[in-house]
């Protein structure tokens, strides 16, 4: 049996949107699985009209659908954000960057994609701070 799942990308972004659990990692409740679990079988109800009625394995394989479509959505986005925000450093000589096809509706995972570069900063910025260490000129050897 063939499982027949249209997943449209911009109801998708909607209804992943609207639950912070599943795109979120600033929310105490990211780290929650069992609610995680329960915000993508609602994703994936409204995906697919008969879910619940659905054997197991049916259901999960369409889960790893959902959330494989959603991972390649976000990532998309992840990829064209990060150019696009090069771009701007790079100035005058940069090529441009033609945005992702879903940028707008995805703005809101800005929020975690700023959050991300500014953790790959830091210990850039940490270990300028530490002063050098020197070494003796000459060492005595140990008896």
């Amino acid at each position: 049996m063939s499982l027949e799942v249209n997943i449209d990308s911009e109801v998708l972004i909607t209804l992943v949107h609207e639950r912070p659990v599943l795109w979120d990692k600033t929310v105490d409740e990211y780290k929650d699985k069992r609610l995680t679990l329960e915000s993508w079988k609602e994703v994936c109800r409204q995906m697919k009209e008969d879910f619940d009625s659905l054997p197991d394995k049916d259901r999960n394989d369409i889960g790893k659908m959902v959330m494989k479509k959603w991972a390649n959505i976000r990532d998309n986005w992840m990829k064209c954000h990060k150019k696009l925000n090069e771009e701007k450093k790079s100035g005058a000589g940069a090529k441009k960057v033609r945005k992702y096809l879903f940028y707008e509706e995805l703005r809101f995972l800005q929020k975690i994609a700023d959050h991300r570069v500014t953790f790959q900063i830091f210990p850039k910025m940490m270990t300028s701070l530490i002063p050098k260490l020197s070494m003796p000129k000459r060492m005595l050897p140990l008896r």
